[in-house]
């Protein structure tokens, strides 16, 4: 996947989250305060069963998704991880598919242009993002992660009763969220509207672009880009820890030719089996080529 795609895709999906944070301070007692801890209190979590969806759609046949498993079991040194990567074009679909797995000090990797396992030491323990230090150290990853929470807190502002409390099955409990236009905090679309700019710098260069190239070149280089809705929900656990939430954006445009773009932007985080999960196994058949240049890209 081009670097130009996962880029507009992590800045589509950051606006989608910071217009949710905007206005999740609603009038149900402690309302964003539940929504907001139960997303940094995925921070810690040993054991745990994650799964990802990413995904973009402008209603005529192209599209991307981006699909991730993630079963880790810290605590025994054991995980597994599926990533998926779908593009869709009129007629014609690509897909890769990439696993991982982490057991008794070795990872095995494999994906789906190759068939094949293979196998390499690993002398560190399996990669857990909600225990990682992702800035350097356990300090400074703390302070970055407060700095998050205070800056969420700041950014909710006035808004209010845009995510309401839509009831209560079987102890989760289900908040939804609509917010259109006009209640889309304008700093979200000022930081669509400067990737959107950023990002055509790439594409004016690009000669003889394939049709996956002409369509990314279309979203990514629209012009007077805003969010015209947003809508989803979160689902949390009678504990009040986070279960699920699912988020969409409509992301409004003009393309080069001076039609209008609709882009569906969707997001998907479900937690499953915290402190049950067992990661699947790894295959037993793999291979394990030790040369140089492997164990440089290991290191």
């Amino acid at each position: 996947m081009k670097k130009s795609m996962l880029a507009a895709v992590a800045a589509s999906t950051g606006a989608v989250i910071f217009a949710a944070a905007a206005v999740a301070n609603y009038t149900t007692a402690n309302g964003y305060e539940l929504i907001r801890n139960s997303l940094f209190g995925l921070r810690g979590t040993e054991n745990y069963t994650m799964d990802m969806e990413f995904s973009i759609d402008t209603g005529d046949g192209y599209g991307t998704e981006l699909l991730c498993r993630i079963e880790m079991d810290e605590p025994n040194q054991r995980s597994y991880a599926i990533d998926r990567q779908r593009f869709n074009i009129p007629g014609s679909t690509t897909e890769r598919e990439y696993r991982s797995w982490a057991a008794d000090g070795m990872r095995i990797y494999m994906d789906n242009s190759d068939e094949k396992a293979y196998g390499y030491k690993a002398d560190f323990g399996v990669d857990n993002p909600f225990t990682a230090d992702s800035f350097g150290d356990e300090k400074t990853t703390a302070k970055v992660m407060k700095f998050l929470e205070l800056g969420l807190d700041t950014f909710v502002g006035d808004l209010k009763n845009n995510f309401t409390y839509a009831g209560e099955d079987g102890g989760l409990k289900t908040y939804t969220l609509s917010l259109d236009a006009i209640q889309v905090p304008e700093l979200v679309n000022a930081g669509l509207s400067a990737v959107t700019s950023l990002m055509s710098a790439e594409y004016e260069d690009v000669s003889d672009p394939d049709e996956l190239e002409r369509w990314t070149a279309s979203f990514l280089t629209a012009d007077e880009v805003y969010t015209s809705s947003v809508n989803g929900s979160f689902v949390l656990n009678e504990d009040n820890s986070f279960s699920s939430g699912e988020m969409s954006a409509v992301v409004t445009g003009t393309d080069a030719n001076g039609e209008r773009l609709d882009v569906t932007i969707g997001m998907k985080l479900s937690m499953t089996d915290v402190g049950t999960t067992v990661p699947e196994a790894p295959p037993e058949n793999y291979s394990t080529p030790y040369d140089e240049k492997v164990e440089e890209e290991v290191e």
